[in-house]
């Protein structure tokens, strides 16, 4: 009732709905079965669908697509419901946007992710193309084979890749992100991203972004032997509410961008971790207000 209830209106409301609720995972079934109504009604509403997925992180919504993505989880939960099964051209589409999870970060949902293109992968073309991002993606940085890596290990019916790492070491990094870090010292992600503050204290925003790194160090990782930094859980007290004075302010929310690509690579899992815990606390905001609902009877 509720799916049909978010879909029940014009193209303009329906965007609208659809939008609101896209980065909530309470209302990740909704959605999808709001999304599904649309896939099977005509081309034009599946079209709306697909540019919502396809446009969502680089839109006018206030979600941090720039930070944390969300139209690629979306759509590797479309692909792995098969609601696009016998649409190629539909099926090519969230196959190219689910891959952009490989610039990072981490997905939450990697699973699904893995899923979704496993599910893709069973079409001769889609498994070609989808090997071909995740060989370039293992050559390229420690974020992209690493999450490259994650979606390996997961996946089923998606051969082994050229240039892939070993097994060994593709579980080292599975271990990073599903299993319990080692005790030993820590830093904190303010910590980290004052050095890189401290060069640009002249620039618009540089005052605010200074101002939240203290909430910032509530975000820990461990540090290992080899230099890699491997997170530890998310705090259920983090909420990010002054963080988001920053991802709302452009000037603020460039230079912490600014600060993020500074890092040490080897310390890719950083911008992961301080990503993965906004989309937690950014994702649980009510949407009610915002949503354009008639509730059907």
């Amino acid at each position: 009732m509720a799916a049909r209830a978010l879909v029940n209106g014009d193209d303009d409301t329906i965007r609208k709905n659809l939008i609101a609720t896209a980065p909530s995972p309470h209302w990740r079934n909704t959605w999808l079965f709001a999304a599904g109504k649309l896939f099977t009604e005509s081309d034009h509403r599946r079209t709306l669908v697909l540019d919502i997925v396809n446009g969502f992180d680089h839109s006018s919504n206030d979600w941090p697509g720039w930070l944390y993505p969300v139209g690629p989880e979306l759509a590797a939960h479309l692909l792995d419901d098969g609601m696009a099964e016998s649409k190629p051209t539909a099926l090519k589409a969230l196959v190219t946007i689910a891959l952009r999870c490989l610039h990072g970060p981490m997905p939450k949902e990697f699973v699904a992710v893995a899923a979704g293109l496993s599910y893709a992968a069973k079409h001769k073309a889609l498994h070609a193309l989808i090997r071909n991002e995740l060989r370039a993606a293992f050559a390229g940085s420690p974020t992209t084979a690493g999450v490259a890596s994650m979606l390996m290990l997961e996946s089923s019916g998606i051969t082994m890749v050229p240039g892939q790492p070993s097994a060994s070491a593709m579980k080292r990094i599975a271990q990073i992100w599903q299993y319990t870090p080692p005790k030993g010292p820590t830093t904190k992600i303010g910590k980290l991203l004052r050095k890189p503050l401290s060069n640009l204290q002249d620039q618009p925003g540089a005052a605010l972004l200074e101002s939240v790194l203290d909430e910032c160090d509530k975000l820990a990782l461990f540090k290992m032997p080899d230099g890699s930094l491997w997170p530890a859980a998310v705090p259920a007290s983090f909420d990010g509410r002054r963080l988001n004075t920053v991802l709302d302010d452009p000037d603020a929310f460039s230079l912490l961008d600014l600060c993020l690509g500074d890092l040490d690579p080897l310390h890719w899992t950083a911008r992961s971790l301080l990503a993965q815990a906004v989309s937690s606390a950014r994702s649980r905001r009510p949407v009610n207000g915002e949503l354009v609902v008639k509730y059907l009877h």
